[in-house]
């Protein structure tokens, strides 16, 4: 997976996280313990997406000779 994928998707679960913190606060305990766990989850895998994308290879699109392009990467 490309270092833009993997950084999109710890965005995304990021943004669900917040999303779920925030709605906790109109819910009943055990529901709301639910998604405060469920947050935590998330932002931990969105922690390993994130150090998985420090190792992970950025996507290049260059020109080649006769002139057409090509995307490298290591998911190609």
């Amino acid at each position: 997976m490309s270092k833009e994928l993997l950084l999109r998707e710890a965005d995304t679960l990021l943004a669900q996280a917040r999303r779920a913190r925030k709605s906790s606060a109109d819910q009943p305990e055990p529901d709301r313990d639910r998604l405060l766990r469920d947050a935590e989850e998330m932002e931990g895998r969105a922690a390993r997406l994130e150090r998985e994308a420090v190792s992970a290879r950025t996507s290049v699109v260059g020109v080649f000779p006769g002139g057409w392009l090509a995307r490298l990467s290591k998911d190609v």
